[in-house]
């Protein structure tokens, strides 16, 4: 009896996957064994949710880190291409597009105190957010220069956001996010 439940489980895992099925003898008793094989993973991506022309300009931006070439860019979507560089641990790029107000350390410091103190943290709210339902400006928070971009997931009754500053800098939106670095310098100064 446990063999027939097995198999009939099996068959229904199948229309999920691509399959052979084999019969085999079992005990005496012919069995339908299914090999399952998974459908290859394309993993996710927060570069998807940006129309074909912002990918190509990002592209060329990961070529040069020519910032020149986030023109175009929404706020929206620099906070996209912020979550992808924090997923694959491009800190040049977060480097690249992030706010200098004159306190942004130099570029090897900055990638060493990201890493070091905000770099998990960053990583853990990506993975979260990867399928938010909304991602919008706070229409609150809105000044000339400068927004905050609220994302928002949801899971059931429950709902969680995240809120990134951005200010505008040479006519290309950028990330607020020095202050991430001295407050969680500070924080693991206080362990």
């Amino acid at each position: 009896m446990r063999i027939v439940i097995f198999s009939i489980c099996i068959v229904l895992l199948t229309g999920c996957f691509e399959s052979d099925i084999k019969t085999t003898e079992f005990n005496q008793k012919k069995v339908d064994i299914t090999e399952i094989k998974e459908a290859p993973n394309k993993g996710f991506s927060y570069l998807e949710q940006l129309p074909a022309e912002r990918i190509k300009e990002y592209e060329l931006f990961v070529k040069d880190r020519d910032t020149s070439h986030l023109l175009r860019f929404s706020p929206e979507q620099i906070v996209l291409i912020y979550m992808h560089s924090v997923a694959i641990v491009d800190t040049a790029a977060i480097y690249a597009f992030t706010y200098n107000d004159g306190l942004l350390a130099d570029p090897e410091r900055f990638r060493k105190d990201y890493n070091e103190y905000v770099l998990n943290t960053e990583q853990e709210v990506a993975l979260k957010y990867r399928y938010y339902d909304s991602i919008q400006i706070n229409e609150e928070t809105v000044e000339e220069n400068s927004v905050i971009v609220v994302i928002t997931v949801s899971l059931g009754s429950s709902t969680s956001s995240v809120g990134y500053g951005l200010k505008k800098n040479e006519h290309i939106w950028k990330m607020d996010i020095q202050h991430f670095i001295e407050y969680f310098k500070q924080k693991a100064a206080a362990k």
